[in-house]
């Protein structure tokens, strides 16, 4: 066996020196990697700078039908038909959970094919900070894109301004009671339908209550939804689902618009309990007598599948409902519902009525000593502002909500179809005196916020398009922001109030989702700042340079 060799070949370098050149080579390696991990994560912003990214979308504004006629109510005597409006000679039929669909004009004629609704998870969990806005990638669909800058930081939250006598006195503005500041002026104010009052939600209450049912058919949308006939001919949808979230979700959305002063925009509503009968105090029988009120229906019953025991929600019907579009002011591109953009559109419909210059009423009738002056507005200006409004309230509530089957599902279907935002809102309908009414809510509260990681983005846009209010809402996201531990309270109250007897059969809404919900609260109220010190101040700033 050779031995090693005692010498060193010209050029071979000692075996210890080639090791040690191997590891400098591996540090030197590692270090380079190590540096250039860590210089960008000083060099980017912070995750706090993006908390709450000022989401801007870029939609093509397509033109809409100049106005929208009257629609008159239905007289079909049979229940499972739905309601058909004809539009610029296109007819629209909608069914809940389906939404409009457009109609041939024949009479034999089917319906065009409608993008398919978003689908329900029934399983999975969002985190508690889902509810605030991410910074995410523009999303790939078509018609549609995002702006997502970073700012420094929150905006703070203080108190609306009021009309106190403390504070600085408002400058004399443009058509102040048509827009003014970030608020809607009182001549739009008045010009909005009521909508149901609170007497009316009691008056269904105690109906369904009481009544028996007499009837129960196929109608009021997809799955198993029903139709029932109760005593003395009135109707209801019924909402029936396997998953209670569903149920939870319509029902406290509805006790959530009470809170807001939104109810007149939702139907009366009502929890009930399949199979369950009718109390002796709601009969005027004997103490422990009742009633079994679907007695009438259980064949009906089994052909639907409705197991005994399953909370269902009553929801009054309504008949003579027309197809709400998407205004041109929430739909993106260059215009918003921000207070120049309404102002232009003003201007607009002003140049389109003939009338050049606004008119103060000064007429023998009018007490001209009064300030509250009122702004001529033609008919159809008018009734635009005043949907105008109701879509702002809209906006908010199903921002808080995080209802993703409306305003939400058109956005999200530009994917399959470039002209959905021309076709209906989704889940929106419009009575005959211009009345919005928020239909199918069964997303809002649990599903909604589950799925907030993938729509937060479209919830958000939705939300700065609009920097013009209606007061009143305004001061409930004041008094909620307030308040907030207690909103949760507020929901359990009304649950208590209203459905007492069926806090047995659909549990309360899970804590998680209160805070969210209170997150999503300060989310808007702090928006509303932000949009009042915006244009309320260049007010000021235009009367100081006015010399005033």
């Amino acid at each position: 066996m050779l031995g090693a060799r005692p010498f060193l070949l010209p050029g071979e370098q000692p075996r210890s020196l080639r090791s040690l050149l191997l590891l400098t080579a591996a540090i030197a390696f590692l270090v380079g990697i190590v540096i250039g991990v860590t210089i960008p994560l000083y060099v980017l912003p912070p995750p706090a700078a993006l908390a709450y990214p000022q989401q801007r979308r870029s939609l093509p504004p397509p033109t809409l039908p100049p106005s929208l006629p009257s629609f008159p109510r239905s007289t079909k005597t049979s229940s499972s038909d739905a309601p058909v409006n004809s539009i610029g000679g296109a007819q629209w039929a909608y069914s809940e959970g389906k939404g409009w669909r457009r109609r041939t004009s024949t009479t034999t004629g089917t319906a065009t094919p409608h993008p398919p609704s978003l689908a329900f998870v029934e399983d999975g969990k969002v985190e508690e900070s889902a509810s605030r806005p991410s910074p995410l990638e523009s999303p790939s669909f078509q018609g549609v894109s995002f702006v997502t800058p970073s700012i420094a930081g929150e905006v703070a939250s203080v108190s609306v301004v009021s009309d106190s006598a403390d504070t600085l006195s408002a400058p004399q503005e443009e058509w102040p009671d048509v827009i003014s500041g970030a608020f809607w002026g009182e001549t739009i104010e008045s010009a909005i339908p009521k909508g149901f009052a609170d007497s009316d939600s009691v008056a269904w209450r105690r109906t369904v209550r009481s009544a028996a049912v007499v009837g129960l058919e196929e109608g009021c949308g997809r799955m198993q939804n029903r139709l029932l006939t109760l005593e003395g001919g009135i109707r209801a949808c019924a909402r029936y689902r396997q998953n209670t979230d569903q149920i939870q979700g319509e029902i406290f959305g509805f006790y959530l618009a009470g809170l807001l002063g939104m109810g007149g925009h939702v139907a009366p509503s009502s929890l009930a309990v399949v199979g369950r009968g009718a109390s002796a105090s709601t009969n005027g029988l004997e103490p422990g007598a009742e009633v079994d009120r679907w007695a009438a229906v259980r064949g009906a019953l089994g052909v639907a599948q409705w197991a005994d025991g399953k909370a269902v929600v009553l929801t009054q019907f309504i008949d003579g409902l027309g197809p709400a579009f998407i205004p041109p002011l929430v739909r993106g591109g260059d215009k918003r519902m921000h207070p120049p953009d309404v102002k232009a559109h003003i201007r607009d419909g002003l140049r389109a009525s003939s009338l050049s210059d606004l008119q103060l009423n000064a007429s023998s009738q009018v007490d001209t000593s009064s300030t509250a002056a009122r702004t001529v507005l033609s008919p159809a200006l008018l009734k635009q502002l005043a949907e105008l409004a109701q879509w702002s309230d809209l906006l908010v509530f199903d921002y808080l909500t995080a209802n993703l089957d409306r305003v939400v599902n058109n956005l999200y279907n530009l994917q399959w179809n470039p002209a959905m935002l021309d076709s209906p809102a989704h889940n929106l309908a419009r009575l005959q005196e211009g009345h919005l009414l928020f239909l199918d809510n069964e997303s809002a509260l649990l599903h909604g916020y589950r799925l907030l990681p993938k729509y937060e983005r479209y919830h958000a846009s939705l939300l700065d398009s609009a920097c013009v209010f209606r007061r009143s809402t305004a001061d409930a996201i004041r008094r909620l922001k307030a308040k907030r531990p207690e909103v949760g309270e507020a929901l359990r109250r009304s649950f208590q109030n209203f459905d007492p007897e069926f806090r047995d059969v659909l549990p309360f809404l899970p804590e998680k989702s209160l805070k969210i919900l209170n997150l999503r609260i300060e989310r808007v109220h702090e928006h509303i700042i932000d949009c009042q010190r915006r244009y309320e101040s260049r007010v000021r700033q235009n009367m100081r340079k006015d010399g005033s």
